[in-house]
């Protein structure tokens, strides 16, 4: 079924372009992609509306961030979703501290990219996921860090440089994969 499907639609769009040109061509790929990007986008959309509780991964999150600041040197516990710092104060790891939304995003990249086989596709999301996870770790504990630490302020840290390093994090990461599996260059 999955076949037929994909055939069918391979062989709707060759005839839609059999005429275009390489910039008219240039063009229906740009449409394709941000079509299917949008279409893939919609999950964060869905799970921002049924209000998707991670609850479990907001306690192992905090969990994790916790057991590193101890290991460098700051003492913390986590309680919950809660991370408490001494001399710094009680973090809460809300649902937006878990990178999902990246996840999300990387997902929606990958997925959107044509002519990169599935199975490569469904290997990168995995890795991905592994990626996101791990920058999102070190994201939340270099921000409580050099947070307590008044290396910078909290919230400058938090809102200006890691958010949108996040957002440069995805697209550098989505720019590697894209090299490696088109051969794209840039």
């Amino acid at each position: 079924m999955y076949k037929k499907i994909i055939k069918s639609l391979t062989n709707f769009e060759k005839k839609i372009t059999k005429n275009f040109n390489t910039a008219q061509m240039k063009l229906w790929n740009i449409l394709i992609f941000l079509l299917t990007f949008s279409v893939f986008s919609s999950i964060l959309h869905f799970l921002v509306w049924v209000n998707w509780n991670p609850l479990f991964l907001q306690k192992v999150t905090a969990q994790i961030v916790s057991h590193i600041l101890n290991f460098l040197g700051m003492p913390s516990a986590s309680f919950g979703e809660y991370i408490r710092v001494n001399n710094f104060g009680l973090i809460k790891i809300v649902k937006d501290c878990l990178g999902w939304k990246s996840f999300v995003a990387l997902c929606a990249l990958i997925v959107s990219t044509r002519k990169v086989r599935w199975k490569n596709k469904v290997y990168s999301i995995l890795a991905g996921s592994l990626i996101i996870f791990t920058g999102n770790i070190i994201r939340l504990t270099s921000t409580i860090y050099f947070g307590s630490k008044s290396v910078a302020d909290f919230k400058i840290i938090h809102s200006i440089i890691w958010q949108w390093g996040l957002t440069f994090f995805v697209i550098f990461i989505w720019a590697i994969w894209l090299k490696y599996f088109s051969g794209s260059k840039f």
